[in-house]
């Protein structure tokens, strides 16, 4: 599949604190589709 890009705020994928990574998925009660990340802005949600 091709990846969608879910956040306006990206890192640099170079493996040092511009990176954007561990992005975790979880569905809500009601199918709502949620997932969070860390990177340079923080943890994202």
């Amino acid at each position: 599949m091709t990846a969608i890009k879910i956040s306006d705020k990206s890192g640099d994928c170079v493996d040092e604190d511009n990176t954007v990574e561990g992005a975790v998925p979880a569905v809500g009660p009601n199918g709502e589709v949620y997932v969070s990340w860390t990177g340079p802005y923080g943890l994202l949600f």
